[in-house]
């Protein structure tokens, strides 16, 4: 109808607005109080120790390195600077005597044990979703076996045992859910673990 397509006020084409896409980074959250490790976060340090720090020089040979699971949970959210978290840890560590005459004997020790870290969360926007500094104490157990010959020098297996230690150590992540991690100080086997660390947050 002509009438009404003189009547009819024409409001010009539509406009398509588009979202500004700097705002839905699917890594940095600027705003994120909590840091890289918010509450409800998994994460899974799977890592390698050198340095040993339990078996004496009489045990022989030692692994070069100390596989280590260690997984993490956050239970609070931002508390003080940082948060808590609470998880579980397991590691493996084993030594060679070669004994003359008796041919080589192995002696293995397997960590079980409780974490709990203080992840210090940065007021960097830049560096707090990615860089995650903490510090944490281990209760653990040291389950030990070998052969117990008294032929051997005199050195049995040792004793299994409670085995605490202490640790201060980082996260870098280069995605929201993969990085890297190191810790410093003393897990029941080595002085200084690396490795890789999965996250669920």
């Amino acid at each position: 109808d002509l009438t009404c397509l003189l009547t009819n006020k024409y409001s010009g084409p539509a406009v398509l607005e588009i979202p500004d896409i700097r705002n839905f980074s699917s890594y940095k959250r600027s705003g994120d109080e909590n840091g890289a490790f918010p509450k409800g976060t998994i994460l899974a340090n799977l890592g390698v120790g050198v340095g040993d720090l339990y078996w004496s020089s009489g045990y022989g040979s030692v692994l070069g390195v100390s596989p280590t699971l260690d997984i993490d949970i956050a239970v609070t959210d931002k508390l003080g600077i940082g948060n808590i978290g609470v998880g579980g840890t397991v590691a493996y560590s084993s030594t060679t005597l070669n004994n003359y005459g008796y041919g080589s004997v192995k002696f293995t020790g397997v960590l079980v044990g409780l974490r709990g870290s203080y992840h210090f969360i940065l007021s960097s926007d830049k560096l707090k979703a990615r860089f995650d500094p903490y510090a944490g104490v281990l209760l653990g157990y040291i389950i030990s076996s070998g052969p117990n010959n008294p032929d051997l020098y005199g050195i049995g297996t040792k004793a299994s045992a409670f085995q605490p230690g202490i640790f201060p150590g980082a996260h870098y992540y280069f995605v929201r859910h993969f990085g890297v991690f190191a810790e410093l100080g003393y897990n029941g086997f080595s002085i200084f673990t690396f490795g890789i660390v999965l996250k669920t947050k």
